[in-house]
């Protein structure tokens, strides 16, 4: 087989280093002690971890980089591992500043690399250390040396190889050594490069392929040489990624943190949006922080002005809960939909919720939570008078002409109120948890309703997909490999966090809007919120809603463009039945507004004008002894006869081709019909087909 020009050249270029060296004596020497050094290094050793002595090896343990509790990273070289050098004429800067400000290591696992990106890194690697190694044997200054000494025959020798392989096309050595003409620097660069133990050996050494698997491996592997207290630093301050120099440069800051994420690991999250003044005391992560106003510890730039926890039962609840809940809320505790849904959470039983599912409700509520507690709380205080209440110094949200006199903040039922009611709750009711608890019947209701429904699907989920209800994580690899080994299909596994629906797939995630939007009706129209409620039933009720006001507006909007309600028919009868199907006409606004509504398609808003006016006729089509398969049907009318235009299943899906010949027996069977009818008087009374 011909090899490309690509295939070619990187086997030319080691040819002629191959050459080059048994020509020159004194290359060789060159070569043989970067071997010395280089010889036993392989992909499978290059990347080495020792937890127990809190070390990462590279290159076959050649270089050690120690993680020291007191000075924090020591990079070291290992002298037992230089078969000739002296400890104070070797160094390790090259290597060790590229590793460590250009490698990035991954605190998190969900974390995509572009294979593109993590060759390119394992290339320069490889050269780097080809390169400090290349200077341990100081190897620049002796082929210089050996260049300006070269005799005449080592340099005839030497410039038919760069004249054979095509370096060059003049005999540069050779006229340096017999006139003393200087040697281009593109020549010495030249010969130095091939003189690289990787243009010898070729991907004899360390070849990239067989090291990229390793290296992916080494840069998700932080927790096997850095302890786990300092590793749970290293996530909070760096959540996807970081360099090692990082740690070096921020080590004494994370010194500061160590007792505390010894001691309270879940809370540490807290710590990155206090005061680094703070860090080193005990009661860094105290309760009373959290429900302070104004509370010193806090960057004001970082955190609420008013306090995180309404109430001491919320703090407590906190402390209670996994660190990826507690990392997940102080990642949000600026938004009040997020303290408002801790403080729900804090009033129901969580203790045997998954984490996970914590977080899902807390991400599904960001974009409600604030709204519902506003209805509720604004609602509890005209009815409770906080108005007028003795203890209300502050607000003033009924304008009466006296209030206007008063120094009272005006505020309204607005959500750019949201802070002034929370703070306005928690005056009037800050002591009395168990009427602050009524503002939040309801919403606890709503929220232990979903809660509780995403349980039971995580329930009933193997123990490693669990983390994979996060719809954002199912785009890593881990959830494919984890789905293989439980041989469950993507398909599968998502249908889990659909909504079930009796008789039709369900399009609807159970993260949609769908059932909340709903919610936000009852809230708003202060409906009760029953004790028991499931959110299987609210989508059940949800769905009729939706239903309603899509059937209304439609309505209303065909109806600007459309002056009947209904119209005659095209077909010879209403409902036809033909073979084992029965073909229902839709020739009224109603009809055809509910069949967009059920199949949801365009039918209503497209082709509604265009069937009034006799222009389309469509069908609703199902089986007679089967009524859950159904189907569409919509026909041209063009010169009394029904053409084909399209079948459509739910969701707008098409149907096999099956159906479709089945569909067009029908239409032909109908336009026989037709045509009858239009050869006999108009008066004839049509028989039943």
């Amino acid at each position: 087989m011909v090899q490309t020009v690509q295939e070619q050249l990187p086997h030319r270029h080691q040819l002629a280093a191959q050459e080059l060296l048994q020509v020159a004596a004194n290359l060789n020497k060159i070569y043989l002690d970067q071997f010395d050094y280089l010889s036993e290094i392989t992909a499978h050793n290059f990347f080495q971890f020792d937890l127990q002595q809190h070390k990462f090896s590279l290159a076959n343990q050649l270089i050690n980089i120690y993680f020291d509790e007191e000075k924090g990273l020591i990079f070291a070289l290992n002298f037992e591992k230089l078969p000739h050098c002296l400890e104070n004429k070797i160094n390790i800067n090259r290597f060790v500043q590229y590793f460590s400000e250009n490698i990035y290591f991954y605190t998190t696992k969900y974390h995509e690399i572009h294979p593109t990106d993590l060759k390119t890194k394992a290339q320069i690697i490889r050269q780097t250390l080809i390169e400090q190694v290349f200077e341990w044997v100081d190897g620049e200054n002796r082929v210089e040396q050996y260049l300006y000494n070269i005799s005449e025959a080592d340099a005839e020798r030497i410039d038919q190889i760069l004249l054979h392989y095509e370096y060059f096309d003049y005999p540069y050595v050779s006229d340096f050594a017999k006139y003393g003409k200087a040697i281009p620097l593109s020549v010495e660069i030249n010969i130095k490069h091939l003189v690289l133990i990787n243009s010898v050996l070729g991907q004899e050494f360390l070849p990239i392929q067989s090291l990229l698997p390793k290296f992916q491996q080494a840069i998700f592997s932080l927790d096997q040489f850095i302890p786990a207290h300092y590793l749970r630093i290293l996530k909070i301050f760096h959540p996807e990624s970081l360099r090692l120099h990082e740690i070096s440069q921020y080590f004494a800051s994370y010194q500061l943190l160590a007792v505390h994420a010894q001691e309270q690991p879940q809370m540490l999250a807290y710590a990155k949006y206090m005061k680094r003044g703070f860090w080193q005391y005990q009661d860094l992560l105290s309760k009373q922080h959290f429900l302070q106003k104004d509370d010193e510890y806090w960057e004001q730039e970082q955190v609420p002005q008013f306090p995180i926890c309404s109430l001491k039962r919320t703090a407590n609840w906190l402390y209670k809960q996994d660190q990826q809940v507690n990392d997940w809320i102080s990642r949000h505790m600026q938004d009040p939909n997020v303290r408002i849904t801790i403080t729900a959470l804090s009033l129901i039983d969580t203790s045997k919720i998954y984490p996970e599912v914590t977080v899902s409700v807390l991400k599904y509520f960001k974009n409600i939570a604030a709204r519902l507690f506003l209805i509720e709380c604004h609602s509890f205080a005209i009815t409770n008078e906080w108005q007028n209440h003795p203890n209300n110094n502050r607000y003033s949200f009924l304008k009466t002409e006296i209030e206007n006199k008063s120094h009272k903040k005006i505020i309204s039922n607005s959500y750019l109120y949201i802070e002034e009611w929370l703070d306005f709750a928690t005056l009037m009711l800050a002591d009395q948890p168990q009427m602050y608890k009524k503002i939040y019947l309801k919403i606890n209701r709503i929220v232990q309703a979903f809660m509780l429904f995403v349980q039971h699907i995580a329930q009933g989920l193997p123990k490693q997909l669990i983390k994979f209800i996060d719809p954002q994580r199912q785009q890593h690899a881990e959830f494919f490999i984890q789905l293989q080994k439980h041989n469950i299909t993507v398909d599968d596994f998502r249908k889990k966090l659909k909504h079930m629906q009796i008789g039709r797939a369900s399009n609807h995630s159970i993260y949609d809007s769908f059932v909340l939007d709903y919610v936000m009706h009852l809230f708003n129209d202060h409906h009760d919120i029953e004790r028991n409620v499931t959110w299987s039933g609210l989508y059940q009720q949800a769905q009729r809603w939706h239903q309603h006001h899509y059937f209304v507006d439609t309505l209303s909007t065909l109806k600007e463009k459309i002056d009947v309600e209904a119209w005659d028919r095209v077909a010879p009868m209403q409902k036809i039945y033909f073979e084992e199907w029965c073909y229902e006409e839709l020739n009224s606004l109603k009809r055809i507004i509910q069949e967009s509504l059920v199949f949801k398609h365009c039918l209503a808003l497209s082709y509604c004008a265009r069937i009034a006016d006799r222009e389309y006729v469509a069908f609703h089509v199902s089986k007679v002894d089967d009524a859950t398969q159904e189907m569409t049907l919509g026909c041209y009318y063009k010169l009394g006869r029904l053409v084909f235009d399209q079948l459509r299943l739910p969701n707008n899906h098409i149907p096999d081709e099956f159906y479709i010949l089945k569909a067009q027996a029908f239409i032909e069977d109908v336009n026989q019909h037709l045509k009858w009818k239009s050869s006999i008087q108009p008066n004839e009374e049509l028989g039943n087909l």
